[in-house]
C-alpha cells in the first residue's frame, strides 16, 4: 500500500473520531471518560468536548455544538465504524445507523465511513486525538466534567487553533475564516432530532 498525504478542498470534508480518556467520577459514580474530536480537513480547525457516554443523543449533541463552532457545515463527513455511525458494513457496502441519516439530512452533509481497522483514512483527526492526549489532557487538574470542558475551550482558543500547524505551515484560526465561506449555513432546527433506542424484552 502507498501512503501519501490526501488534501481536500475548503469546505469539502471534516473528520470526527473518539478517543478513551481513562476513567472520571461524576454524581459519585465511576464513568469512562471520551473526547469527541472534531476537525475540518482543510484549515484543520479543531473542536473537543469531553463527554462520559457515546449514546445517539450525546453523539447529535457534540456534532451539533462542534458545526456551531466552526459556523457551518462541510459537504461530507468522514467517521469512524461506531455504532451510532454504522449499522452494518460488508466490503465497501456501508448501511449507516437511520438516525445518522435523520442528522446527515437536517444538516446537508453527507456522511462518509472510513475503512474498518484503517486509522490512515482519517489521519488528521487521529493525529488531533493523539494531540488532545499529548497537548491538553496529560496531567490536567480539573474539578468535574464542566471543568475541563471549559478548560478545554480556553486550549482550543488559545493554543490548538492558534499555533502554526505543522503541515499545512498556517494557523488555524486564520485558514478557518477562508474556509468558512465555503460551507453551508446552519440549518433553523426548530426541535431537537428525536432519537429512537430499540430495547428487548423476554
Amino acid at each position: 500500500r502507498e501512503y501519501k498525504p490526501y488534501e481536500t478542498m475548503p469546505g469539502e470534508q471534516a473528520q470526527v473520531d473518539w478517543g478513551h480518556f481513562g476513567d472520571i467520577v461524576e454524581n459519585g459514580r465511576r464513568k469512562k471518560l471520551y473526547a469527541f474530536v472534531f476537525c475540518l480537513s482543510w484549515s484543520r480547525i479543531s473542536y473537543v468536548e469531553f463527554i462520559t457516554s457515546l449514546n445517539m443523543a450525546v453523539f447529535n449533541g457534540c456534532l451539533h455544538r462542534a458545526l456551531n463552532y466552526i459556523g457551518g457545515v462541510p459537504a461530507t463527513i468522514l467517521f469512524d465504524n461506531a455504532k451510532t455511525v454504522v449499522s452494518e458494513r460488508v466490503g465497501t457496502a456501508v448501511r449507516f445507523n437511520p438516525e445518522l441519516l435523520e442528522t446527515a439530512l437536517a444538516y446537508g452533509f453527507t456522511p462518509k465511513a472510513c475503512w474498518v481497522k484503517d486509522p490512515e483514512s482519517k489521519g488528521k483527526v487521529e493525529s488531533n486525538v493523539k494531540y488532545v492526549k499529548r497537548g491538553f489532557y496529560y496531567a490536567r487538574e480539573f474539578d468535574n466534567l464542566a471543568d475541563l470542558n471549559d478548560q478545554a475551550r480556553t486550549w482550543l482558543a488559545e493554543i490548538a487553533n492558534a499555533r502554526v500547524h505543522g503541515t499545512t505551515g498556517c494557523i488555524p484560526q486564520e485558514r478557518h475564516k477562508e474556509e468558512r465561506q465555503y460551507l453551508k449555513p446552519m440549518p433553523s432546527i426548530e426541535r431537537p432530532l428525536p432519537v429512537f433506542e430499540t430495547r428487548k424484552a423476554t
